[in-house]
């Protein structure tokens, strides 16, 4: 790609000034303070738990992204008389991050890892990260497990949280997951998954019977993928990333665990944090006091199933460690109610942060993307107004939203083809020679 003066764009070299640029910003240090970045596996050691339940046994599986280094929830599943037995097992991080410690300090500030074209800022060092809390396969793991049986039509009938030792058996990747519960024969992936797949097949009737619940209670189930970023010095690369049932179905287990969490908090009257959301349009926020979570229709809601990643998520874990070890619920209440404070706020205004750190850092790889595709035509459908009346066209094969400044009459789910500019003061995308397709 030529600029004006005739020479190359290097895009790395842009996309690192954008980066330093919003870490200046939003004062984000990507590196740990020495005595914490320097940490080995012999710096940890782990207080053995009798209550620790053995599942190694179990055909569990984390299922997750290629390229995903920090894998902190597992899944295996049972067919019962009853119903279902699914097991959801989520790295136990409050075992190597206790509550006060050095490490639980930084993960505080922190607050949540980010995740941006070719870099992650993780929120604990790889040590931990990448390895002794990631569920990685062949490998003995300590989780925070959550049990819970149900009947044939997705309800629950009992649950358990309690601490476990797992050893997964494979990496699941979605792609290759997708291709089996659609029934590949492929040799090579029959091979590497032929310990889960009955489980797979099981798992996926039960993600269809947990999403027509899902959709019963009046909640919001969208596509928001955005595409895979790839660069090069002097190139972009987009990738569509659809979701599949793999995709669907590890997020309806993750947020059946979830609530589950957050009700054995509240009934147990131990402190917690809460995910809540008021109202569909409203941004969601951390607190310490139950509330509504709109757009997925739940009475209490809680993130508990990424502690590698989000400091509330940590923190929950280590309050249901401690009343596992039987520690008194007001000795608990004692350490963590004032901290919950802090946490809850630090919580919001972090991943708030990073959300717009990675829009801003994706926003100028789509920009060099579109640039070096100006003459491209994409397709794509008008999906809503924005507050100046503005029409909102979301391209299909991306799932990236873009200006129809010439669409303002035009109507929701009508269906377009059109060339991507950039406006002329470079802040936004913009749809240019549109025309409509017919239905």
């Amino acid at each position: 790609m030529n600029n004006r003066y005739g020479t190359k764009t290097n895009i790395i070299k842009g996309l690192e000034e954008v980066i330093n640029y919003q870490f200046e910003t939003y004062n984000i240090d990507p590196d740990f303070p020495q005595n914490i970045g320097s940490l080995s596996e012999n710096d940890f050691s782990v207080e053995p738990c009798s209550e620790r339940i053995d599942f190694r046994e179990d055909p569990v599986l984390t299922i997750d992204c290629a390229d995903c280094k920090d894998m902190d929830d597992a899944v295996s599943l049972q067919k019962t008389p009853s119903g279902y037995r699914l097991s959801v097992h989520i790295a136990d991080v409050a075992s190597y991050v206790p509550f006060g410690s050095d490490l639980d300090k930084i993960a505080t500030y922190r607050a949540t890892s980010i995740y941006l074209p070719g870099l992650t800022v993780p929120m604990l060092p790889s040590v931990l990260s990448n390895n002794l809390c990631s569920l990685n396969p062949g490998v003995d793991r300590l989780t925070l497990s959550v049990i819970m049986d149900l009947d044939n039509n997705g309800n629950i009938l009992s649950s358990n949280i309690t601490k476990g030792l797992i050893r997964s058996r494979v990496k699941g990747i979605y792609t290759e997951v997708n291709k089996l519960i659609s029934g590949s024969n492929d040799e090579n992936l029959r091979s590497k998954y032929s310990e889960v797949i009955p489980e797979l097949l099981e798992m996926a009737k039960l993600y269809k019977i947990l999403r027509s619940k899902r959709v019963e209670r009046g909640a919001t189930v969208t596509d928001t993928n955005k595409p895979k970023i790839t660069i090069e010095k002097h190139n972009v690369f987009l990738a569509p990333r659809a979701d599949g049932i793999a995709e669907n179905m590890i997020e309806e287990f993750m947020i059946l665990a979830n609530s589950v969490v957050a009700e054995f908090l509240y009934n147990n009257d131990l402190p917690a944090i809460f995910r809540v959301q008021e109202k569909k349009n409203n941004m969601a926020a951390y607190q310490p006091i139950k509330e509504h979570h709109a757009e997925l229709a739940l009475e209490s809601y809680s993130h508990f199933t990424s502690p590698i990643r989000r400091v509330s998520d940590l923190v929950i874990s280590q309050i249901i460690s401690l009343h596992l070890k039987g520690v008194n619920k007001q000795e608990i209440r004692d350490l963590f109610d004032e901290h919950l404070i802090e946490v809850c706020e630090r919580a919001t205004k972090r991943s708030r942060t990073a959300k717009q750190v990675q829009e801003k850092c994706e926003r100028y790889c789509y920009e060099q993307f579109f640039k070096l595709h100006r003459n491209y035509t994409y397709t794509g459908m008008l999906v809503g107004f924005d507050r100046k009346n503005r029409a909102i066209v979301q391209i299909n094969k991306y799932n990236i939203k873009i200006i129809g400044y010439a669409l303002i009459s035009g109507k929701i789910g009508s269906r377009y083809s059109f060339e991507v500019g950039i406006s002329n003061n470079n802040s936004e995308f913009v749809a240019t020679r549109i025309h409509k397709l017919s239905a």
